[in-house]
């Protein structure tokens, strides 16, 4: 064997593991990748249910049809519609996030996704009302929650 023939192996020996470690690192990335994004939906749902859905639950959906109806006529009911515009605001940034895979949709729907679904149907008055000035309104809050839906076999 001659010299030539000795680096041509080394050479073919050095791309394999050249390649090997590649793969390795590609593999490791997407685990890494994954487990970040679990971990951030993890966070981020804690977050939306700390500072939303545990709101949003105490409003009973007669409530929230009162808010709807009544808004124009007593400052507490405008001042108690508009908080609870803002929760569905926050459930829509959220949303966004899931809708655009940075969030895991299947940990959500783990995490709360009837109960997602749940306090959609209850503020959908609210909803329904915003959408008569803007038919845009929540459109990602309501994708991720027929996403949802559709996951659990509800639609």
């Amino acid at each position: 064997m001659n010299d030539n023939h000795i680096i041509a192996i080394a050479a073919v020996i050095s791309a394999v593991f050249a390649f090997a470690a590649l793969f390795n690192t590609i593999v490791i990335q997407r685990k890494t990748a994954a487990e970040n994004k679990k971990n951030n939906t993890i966070s981020a749902y804690n977050r939306l249910q700390d500072k939303v859905l545990d709101y949003m639950a105490k409003y009973p959906k007669e409530q929230v049809e009162i808010l709807v109806d009544d808004r124009d006529y007593e400052p507490e009911i405008k001042e108690a519609y508009d908080a609870c515009r803002t929760l569905i605001a926050r459930c829509e940034h959220f949303a966004v996030g899931v809708n655009a895979g940075v969030y895991d949709i299947d940990l959500v729907d783990d995490l709360g996704g009837k109960h997602l679904i749940y306090l959609y149907q209850k503020v959908l008055p609210i909803i329904d009302e915003a959408r008569g000035h803007d038919e845009e309104a929540y459109k990602e809050f309501e994708k991720m929650v027929t996403a949802l839906a559709k996951k659990r076999g509800l639609e």
